[in-house]
């Protein structure tokens, strides 16, 4: 009989009890015995592995995934979601975190969901909690993140990555590598980012008509062109807002091409417009090893920042705004100027906003 791993056995096991298993009969000289099993034959039947579809089914139910009623994804399923995720079938359904996550302490413990090639255009509701130690090691690779490349109705949401590092080529973020009409509302992440170009907090490259809302990350930024805190690239030529009350709090962006767009809030606008984001003023921005001449040089807000408040040196037409750091650590700022739901989604934490079911602890730095 071939050899199976134990995954397969158990998922046998598993399906065994719901009806009969997949067989393939192989010769038997001896009596057949047809209080073995539920399906009796005159052979002995070895079992096969069950393919991607089947263990799906084993896995999150049959019917689940709709947005009526979504894939429920804990600690004991999250290896098997991150799988499912990046089949045909998955990269289409709907999720819903129920538990804050620990991933194991590896360099590389995540494959990131979505490609180019094989967008997810599903949704994934965080529900307020977190997914802690992701690490992605992947240099060479683009669309690196949580969610590597979402697409037309993608939907992420309140979901809070905290820690680790993610470490791709282009289009590298926190919490989605590449976002491309889709929504991405309600997370922060303190992850360290890295890349080579398109590098944000959260998002790596904005593109097309995707939205990026009342999101905020707290880790440093590093990239050779096209660094942000929120967001590395915002690409749209026809202005139509997407990036808006979010808020850098990263302590450092750092970016070696000097001859690039670097930011606070946006590393590289191309066209698009923002609305209502701030960045922290002592954040450090550097080019090529030296400090960007922006760095520590806000003037007023303008009233209401219905585009972006800019600061002193306006890159490319990439506006944005500064607070000073005292006053993220006032819940008052993000319930009046913010105007973030605290009554829904949001509560506050130590010093900064924390999703309602979110027990992680917040980056010391912002402090």
């Amino acid at each position: 009989m071939r050899r199976q791993s134990a995954l397969s056995r158990v998922l046998l096991v598993v399906v065994a009890s719901l009806g009969c298993l997949k067989t393939k009969p192989i010769p038997h000289s001896g009596p057949s015995d047809a209080s073995s099993g539920c399906c009796p034959t005159s052979a002995v039947e070895e079992k096969q592995p069950l393919d991607e579809n089947e263990v799906a089914v084993v896995i999150f139910g049959k019917d689940e995934g709709t947005q009526e009623r979504p894939i429920l994804v804990n600690q004991a399923n999250i290896e098997a979601f991150n799988r499912h995720a990046n089949t045909p079938e998955g990269l289409k359904q709907h999720y819903q975190l129920t538990e804050n996550i620990v991933l194991p302490n590896k360099p590389s413990n995540w494959t990131p969901i979505g490609t180019q090639d094989a967008r997810f255009n599903g949704s994934f509701d965080g529900g307020g909690f977190t997914i802690t130690n992701l690490h992605m090691d992947a240099p060479n690779s683009d669309h690196q993140g949580l969610f590597g490349y979402i697409g037309l109705g993608a939907l992420i949401r309140n979901l809070g990555v905290i820690g680790g590092t993610v470490s791709g080529n282009d289009s590298v973020g926190g919490v989605v590598g590449l976002h491309f009409y889709g929504t991405v509302q309600g997370c922060y992440a303190t992850s360290n980012v890295n890349g080579k170009g398109a590098v944000g907090g959260v998002v790596g490259k904005n593109d097309g008509r995707g939205t990026v809302q009342n999101c905020y990350a707290t880790g440093s930024v590093n990239g050779d062109n096209s660094a942000g805190g929120v967001v590395g690239m915002n690409k749209d030529k026809k202005g139509r807002r997407a990036v808006q009350s979010c808020v850098a709090l990263s302590p450092s962006v750092t970016q070696t091409d000097n001859t690039k767009i670097i930011g606070r809030v946006v590393g590289d606008n191309q066209g698009k417009k923002l609305s209502g984001n701030y960045a922290r003023d002592n954040m450090v921005l550097t080019m090529n090893d030296k400090p960007h001449p922006s760095s520590n040089s806000f003037i007023e807000e303008e009233p209401g920042c219905a585009c972006g408040c800019s600061i002193a040196n306006p890159q490319n037409g990439s506006p944005e705004n500064g607070r000073a750091t005292s006053k993220y650590n006032s819940e008052d700022f993000w319930r009046t100027t913010m105007r973030w739901d605290f009554s829904n989604i949001w509560q506050w934490g130590d010093s900064l906003p924390i999703l309602r079911n979110v027990e992680g602890v917040q980056n010391p730095t912002v402090k």
